[in-house]
């Protein structure tokens, strides 16, 4: 059995956390959040290690959202289908919680909605509670709002979609760091261009000598790219 732990609340009562957080981006206390939420305090408290562990919250005493927990806060505030399913499924695809349950249904081919709350309260390794079966419901809503699973034949099936997600995530990632190296290879062929200082001379056959003094710095790294960007570049405005 995995150790996750299950939120203590609905799926609504999450949601109105999520969205308190997400509206004090620099750290809120209990205090503040049950001030926002009219929830008691020792309530956000039974909810916290679920949304610490879904990637959702950060800190100590005083909590704050994360980058994805802010976006999805703001989402659900402003009621935004589309932003509040891709946010739930990057964080569903992040946590390993998440995705065995859903191969749970896949392997089954199914399970009935009250079989599947039941185990996921099982699988997380809680005690049996009218507070874990809540939580285990809030899984169940995640999943639904995520789009990730649906009603077929009165059972509870996977959509198997989490895989697009992970290649949409993998296609975001890929094009960032390509903008980074063109950039950063831009930056590295500047500099060097500026680097090269240059007197200009040429011999006009007149019999006067003309000494040609060239100036070059070479900046300290160890990526082979830059010295062969230097070198082709010398060669390109020194030799031709």
């Amino acid at each position: 059995m995995a150790d996750f732990r299950l939120a203590s609340s609905s799926y609504n009562e999450l949601t109105k956390l999520i969205k308190a957080y997400s509206s004090s981006p620099k750290g809120a206390s209990l205090d503040d959040i049950s001030q926002a939420t009219a929830m008691h305090r020792v309530v956000i408290s039974k909810n916290s290690k679920f949304l610490v562990g879904a990637g959702i919250i950060e800190g100590g005493n005083t909590k704050k959202p994360t980058e994805i927990g802010l976006n999805l806060g703001r989402a659900l505030s402003f009621n935004k289908p589309e932003e509040i399913k891709k946010h739930w499924r990057t964080i569903i695809a992040e946590t390993d919680f998440f995705k065995k349950m859903l191969t749970v249904l896949e392997v089954k081919g199914g399970m009935l909605e009250s079989d599947f709350i039941g185990h996921i309260e099982y699988s997380s390794g809680q005690s049996k509670t009218k507070e874990s079966r809540a939580g285990a419901g809030a899984v169940v809503e995640i999943l639904k709002e995520a789009n990730l699973i649906e009603e077929s034949n009165g059972k509870i099936i996977s959509s198997n979609k989490l895989e697009e997600t992970q290649r949409e995530k993998d296609e975001v990632v890929d094009s960032i760091v390509e903008k980074v190296h063109t950039e950063n290879t831009k930056k590295e062929e500047e500099s060097l261009t500026s680097q090269m200082s240059k007197k200009i001379s040429t011999n006009r056959g007149n019999g006067v000598t003309i000494n040609l003094n060239i100036q070059l710095t070479v900046p300290e790294t160890t990526d082979e790219k830059v010295y062969d960007k230097f070198f082709e570049a010398m060669k390109k405005h020194l030799l031709s």
